[in-house]
């Protein structure tokens, strides 16, 4: 009797010691952590700076790489009228001129006018934004006479300097950054702004945008003296190339 309850005794001792070993040797799992809502912001918040850094400097190299390209001025005589949309002529090359609905279009009396007063056989100059299907979104336009031009230039560009002893302005076109007319002015010299107020000369400036009509000299045709002058706000699209009035 005793030797059976020492045998039964020892198996369940042996049992118990299996299970422990085999309770030890089995692989734990620790669960991970879950993200706090703290941490989730956190993260929310970089992707969102990131995003908005990214956006910047998109913005940023569009404004650099686009915005001179697209500055452009078109000068021409309306052969079509279509609400809004316009088609000039200018040396039989036609373009098309979407008019902004708050453009500014001023008549050959420097008067104010609706896009009603335009009719077809006028000569404006229109100045705009170029797009991508290769018209004009024009944003000022002015009205000109090409008899009153003759022999005379029409320069759209960047005042580059104004000296100081001598009444002569210095003055880059903007399709020819290489350029330079050296341009006379006197006492008959007029200057208007884009809306056809008169404008004192005196408060002309370097870097300052302008369309000039000039007059060359017939001795020297390096030498041109300023008829007038038409200044444009610097923040408008400026129109491109000195163009000579027939």
């Amino acid at each position: 009797m005793k030797n059976k309850y020492f045998i039964v005794s020892l198996f369940a001792l042996s049992l118990f010691s299996f299970k422990s070993v085999l309770a030890q040797s089995e692989p734990t799992s620790t669960p991970l952590p879950l993200p706090s809502q703290a941490d989730t912001t956190i993260t929310d918040d970089i992707v969102k700076i990131r995003q908005a850094v990214q956006q910047k400097v998109q913005e940023k190299l569009q404004s650099i790489t686009g915005s001179k390209e697209t500055k452009k001025g078109w000068i021409g005589s309306v052969t079509n009228i279509q609400d809004t949309r316009l088609t000039i002529s200018f040396q039989s090359q036609d373009r098309t001129i979407n008019v902004d609905p708050e453009a500014t279009i001023i008549d050959d009396k420097r008067k104010k006018i609706t896009l009603d007063k335009i009719k077809v056989g006028q000569n404006i100059i229109a100045m705009g934004e170029l797009t991508q299907d290769g018209s004009l979104d024009t944003k000022r336009i002015i009205f000109y006479d090409p008899e009153s031009l003759t022999r005379k230039n029409i320069v759209v560009g960047k005042i580059a300097d104004i000296s100081k002893s001598s009444p002569i302005i210095v003055l880059i076109p903007t399709n020819n950054k290489n350029l330079q007319y050296q341009v006379k002015t006197d006492s008959n010299t007029s200057v208007a702004s884009a809306d056809g107020s008169k404008v004192d000369i005196k408060t002309l400036e370097a870097g300052q945008r302008i369309i000039a009509i000039l007059k060359q000299d017939a001795k020297n045709p390096n030498s041109y003296s300023a008829i007038k002058f038409i200044t444009t706000a610097t923040e408008t699209p400026s129109p491109t190339p000195s163009t000579k009035a027939e």
